[in-house]
């Protein structure tokens, strides 16, 4: 078996005499030992695996091969469908071309001289596609109906009677000879021309008109805050104290002219407090706001709402800005509101009030409530923040409290509010 494999193959294997073995014809079987005849036993084996892997992988080459022409095969039959169809495809293109060519040449019709080039100038300059396009952007609404042929007709008659009206008295007032005449002919055939032209041109002015009138219409129209009226146009758009009142005002109607001193300082406050201004409107609001506040008791209040409306209405049609000083228009505005003594006295008695209570206000000694007071004289005077105050040695928590002038330090067990 073995020598019939190695002679298909054409393997020249090494013999049984090349390892030191006897030939399988020479050995008895009986007479060789068990070693040996395992070893003879395992070649043999060896070499009928190698013979075998031989063969299966020839017969799995030859699979392969089999395999790789199969799907050369498939492929340029892939390939051989897909330009059928792409041939296919072009020649029925081709055959709807021809066809659309063909409506086109009959839709020209006899009377168009439209080469199969056509350019946009070529086509602007036939009337009768012109008045075409006309009619139906008139019947959709996007354009003004053209004149009818009669009334311009009329109007050229009109012209030429004007003209020869002018012509004619000219040359009674100025004796004009026949050269003169014929001159004034080619004038009139001028003028005649122009007016054609200038119908033409007044037709064009006409769509650039209504252009302009649909651009108008369609631009918003900015606002003013204080009344919202269709004429009253500004640049800039701001807000106003009496719309930015927040709680309970925000369903009522109320108006700025309604507004008081303590409403109009919140409705200005909502305002600088919002996210929607820019830093430099916040700092201009808040100087505003600090100045009316302070001229609240030298003129009437109607005047300061006057004062503040003048100074934002000039801001909204953009001759002002934040960064201005308004005190350009204070005395047109103003002068007029400037409060009497009497009045100015009665409006300030809560100013002097708050005044004097603070120049009577007691201070405490710090030290002495802490028992690190040098000066055994009470009172005496001590220098806070860069000025001199006058303080006593009284209990702080006593009088802050009870509002009582005791003579003990706080941190004294004699103290009626100290910590049990």
């Amino acid at each position: 078996m073995a020598e019939s494999l190695r002679s298909r193959k054409g393997i020249n294997y090494k013999s049984l005499n090349d390892y030191g073995l006897p030939a399988l014809n020479l050995t008895d079987p009986v007479k060789i030992s068990t070693p040996r005849k395992k070893l003879e036993l395992t070649t043999a084996r060896i070499l009928d695996k190698v013979v075998a892997e031989d063969l299966d992988s020839d017969e799995e080459g030859s699979r392969s091969d089999e395999e790789l022409e199969q799907l050369r095969k498939k492929l340029k039959n892939t390939e051989d469908s897909i330009r059928k169809k792409k041939e296919e495809e072009k020649a029925v293109l081709k055959k709807k071309i021809e066809e659309g060519e063909k409506v086109l040449k009959s839709m020209k019709g006899e009377d168009s001289t439209i080469d199969e080039k056509v350019k946009l100038t070529d086509l602007r300059k036939m009337q009768r596609l012109n008045l075409k396009v006309d009619k139906k952007l008139s019947d959709m609404g996007l354009f003004d109906k053209p004149e009818v042929k009669g009334d311009a007709s009329k109007k050229k008659s009109k012209l030429k009677i004007k003209l020869s009206s002018t012509s004619s008295e000219s040359s009674s007032d100025d004796g004009v000879n026949r050269k003169k005449g014929k001159k004034g002919n080619s004038d009139r055939k001028k003028c005649i021309a122009v007016s054609d032209s200038s119908t033409d041109s007044s037709d064009s002015g006409d769509d650039s008109e209504s252009e302009k009138k649909k651009n108008k219409r369609s631009k918003r129209k900015i606002k003013s805050g204080i009344q919202s009226k269709s004429s009253d146009k500004v640049k800039n758009q701001l807000l106003w104290p009496h719309s930015a009142l927040q709680y309970e005002y925000v369903n009522e109607s109320t108006s700025f002219k309604s507004l008081d001193i303590k409403l109009f300082t919140a409705g200005e406050l909502e305002i600088i407090t919002s996210h929607g201004i820019s830093d430099t409107e916040k700092s201009g609001r808040l100087n505003l706001l600090k100045k009316i506040t302070y001229y609240s008791n030298i003129y009437a209040w109607k005047g300061l709402l006057a004062f503040y409306a003048a100074w934002l209405r000039k801001i909204e049609l953009g001759q002002k800005s934040w960064k201005d000083d308004p005190t350009c228009i204070e005395v047109p505005v103003l002068s007029p509101y400037i409060l009497s003594k009497s009045e100015s006295s009665s409006g300030g008695k809560t100013f002097k009030s708050d005044f004097t209570k603070k120049e009577e206000s007691i201070w405490f000694c710090t030290l002495y409530n802490r028992n690190r007071c040098t000066s055994k004289s009470t009172p005496h005077q001590i220098n806070f923040k860069g000025q001199y105050k006058t303080v006593f040695h009284i209990c702080a928590v006593c009088w802050k409290k009870d509002n009582k002038k005791l003579n003990h330090p706080e941190c004294s067990n004699t103290c009626p509010n100290f910590p049990v």
